[in-house]
């Protein structure tokens, strides 16, 4: 399966780990390529998104069940090469099935094109361990992009159905998850 073949290993030069107070610049500072190029519909306040994202570091310490905020980091330089923020208790307007809703999904665009597809293939990865964890039955993910084709098409190699500009994953809550789940998860 091709999804296989992007999943993480030790021998990726960069490891996933969650998301501590110290990565919140760096994450920002991804960020806002993303913002200067995609949401010209609205002005990003740097000091409200530092905010919003410190607390739900913090929240996700105390309250793992709640959200998970990865980092993947290149091991030689500690560069940030990817981040990605989950959050559960999010509810479509005509059902009661929980979801679990993708805040972001950034890999930094100076990646080659399948470095870039491997690490959002991984973060897909990390929401569905999590979400199996925390026994959340449904993942969605959506993006603000222009051009989101290739991230719609790379859920879809994950089992996501699409519709519209947004992906959708039924989880199977009941599946055993494995004790060595990828590094950026906290296992409890």
């Amino acid at each position: 399966m091709i999804v296989d073949k992007l999943a993480h290993t030790t021998d990726d030069p960069w490891i996933w780990r969650q998301a501590a107070g110290d990565d919140v610049e760096d994450m920002i500072a991804m960020s806002e390529y993303y913002f200067l190029n995609d949401i010209a519909f609205q002005t990003p306040n740097r000091r409200h998104y530092s905010k919003n994202l410190t607390l739900a570091i913090v929240n996700q310490y105390y309250e793992p069940h709640n959200c998970m905020i990865s980092v993947a980091r290149e091991k030689s330089t500690g560069d940030l090469l990817a981040w990605t923020w989950i959050v559960r208790n999010e509810y479509a307007w005509w059902g009661s099935d929980e979801m679990a809703g993708v805040r972001m999904a950034q890999v930094a665009l100076k990646l080659s094109k399948r470095t870039r597809m491997r690490l959002i293939s991984q973060e897909i990865d990390l929401w569905e361990t999590w979400a199996k964890i925390c026994k959340v039955p449904i993942i969605f993910s959506t993006s603000i992009r222009e051009n989101q084709q290739a991230f719609l098409r790379l859920h879809e190699l994950h089992g996501y159905f699409v519709r519209g500009n947004v992906a959708y994953l039924r989880v199977p809550t009941t599946q055993f998850v494995p004790v060595d789940a990828p590094s950026g998860i906290i296992t409890l």
